[in-house]
């Protein structure tokens, strides 16, 4: 009876008492740039992953001829991103020499071997032309490095995977008083010359959801803030 009466209670979902146990600002609890984009984007969702912690199961797409999707792939290129700057963050001078290519073969022979014991592809063929592509990235990613690096202008790595918040992370002042604490993780942090730090976030897919749009704003209301 109280679910179909017309006045608004705890059985529609309205409880009072819980008002503020998810907000950050009242909590303290640091919350990351990408929890503050989907929460722009649709309360609800936020609510279901963050609040209660609810996920859609994943399904498995089934397709003959594709092993990893965009986002594993994305995952895999990071993994070496990482592990070749990390394995040559001291060395970043010698990363054009045939040593530091046959390193990152090795980085990558690795980890395409981790998601293969973990998400076995369809066919020798299909891991095969991924394995190949992704090969092909890992080499590119190399190779701008090096142009970056001959530049004058260029930064020198400094630090990678840099975890920052938590309980003595950044805190960002708001209107009336109230702060909102942050915390995240760089993929890694470059050296200028000047001795200014650049903050390096890989992408892997496409630019288009991070370029700017007079229409949308700098942010588009909270829902990109990590634009280029």
């Amino acid at each position: 009876e109280a679910r179909a009466a017309a006045r608004l209670t705890p059985h529609q979902g309205l409880v009072l008492d819980a008002a503020g146990v998810l907000d950050p600002r009242a909590t303290g609890r640091a919350i990351s740039p990408t929890s503050l984009e989907q929460l722009a984007a649709c309360p609800l969702a936020w609510f279901y992953l963050r609040g209660l912690e609810i996920a859609p199961p994943e399904e498995p797409a089934d397709d003959p001829g594709t092993w990893l999707d965009p986002l594993d792939r994305g995952s895999l290129l990071h993994t070496v991103f990482e592990r070749f700057t990390s394995a040559w963050l001291s060395a970043q001078d010698r990363i054009g020499t045939d040593e530091a290519k046959a390193s990152l073969d090795d980085i990558v022979t690795a980890a395409l071997d981790e998601w293969r014991a973990r998400l076995p592809p369809p066919s020798a063929a299909v891991f095969a032309a991924q394995a190949a592509e992704i090969r092909r990235s890992a080499h590119a990613f190399r190779e701008m490095e090096i142009a970056a690096m001959r530049r004058r202008d260029a930064g020198r790595w400094h630090q990678t995977e840099f975890e920052f918040g938590g309980a003595d992370g950044p805190v960002l002042p708001l209107a009336g008083g109230e702060q909102l604490r942050i915390r995240g993780r760089i993929d890694r942090i470059d050296r200028l010359p000047d001795g200014r730090l650049v903050v390096i976030d890989y992408k892997t897919g496409g630019a288009g959801a991070h370029r700017k749009d007079p229409k949308r704003g700098p942010f588009n209301g909270g829902r990109s803030l990590q634009t280029l």
